[in-house]
């Protein structure tokens, strides 16, 4: 599915709803989509439920969520994701503000996540930390690689390591704003 560019000229009342659509879709069992291409869409915190439906996706195995300017809010909603999805095996997410902190947090996830083989190497975002914090940016990428390679080469997940979540499991409201407080917090 191609939404790129998709909300220009959508008035910003109706993202939400939009959005809200697109996570029911993601969210079903009989929705066999295994690609999405939703970038360019400058959606900000509005792609937030979207992330943190992932994680009980079943099918999606290439998204390209950059240029949203998810921020470090949204890459640690991506992380928590990638704790319980095993399916997504490519991420496209440059152009998204995300800092060290949140390329952090992703790399933690990838630790236990043995499906994701490809994240192109955010050259926009990672750019700023290069010039400030080489050491850690460096650091932080090679982890990055390192986990990725590690999923391309075959290698399996071992009893007990990572997360499952029940299909057919649907964030409630409430917890979903819970869960917005405690990453801001």
């Amino acid at each position: 599915l191609y939404l790129i560019k998709s909300f220009q000229g959508v008035k910003p009342k109706h993202i939400p709803t939009i959005m809200d659509a697109l996570v029911n879709l993601i969210q079903k069992d009989d929705f066999l989509m295994t690609e999405l291409y939703l970038s360019e869409n400058k959606l900000k915190t509005d792609i937030h439920n979207f992330i943190n439906a992932l994680g009980s996706n079943q099918h999606l195995q290439v998204l390209d969520i950059s240029n949203n300017m998810m921020g470090d809010i949204g890459a640690r909603l991506l992380a928590k994701a990638l704790q319980i999805n095993n399916k997504l095996k490519t991420i496209i997410m440059d152009r998204n503000l995300i800092t060290l902190q949140g390329y952090s947090d992703i790399v933690y996830a990838l630790e236990n996540n043995y499906s994701l083989r490809h994240i192109p190497f955010p050259l926009f975002d990672i750019a700023p930390s290069l010039k400030n914090h080489p050491d850690k940016a460096d650091s932080i990428m090679r982890k990055m690689q390192e986990y990725l390679h590690r999923n391309g080469s075959g290698v399996k997940r071992q009893p007990g390591q990572g997360f499952r979540l029940q299909q057919g499991f649907l964030f409630s409201a409430t917890h979903q704003l819970i869960d917005k407080l405690v990453t801001e917090t």
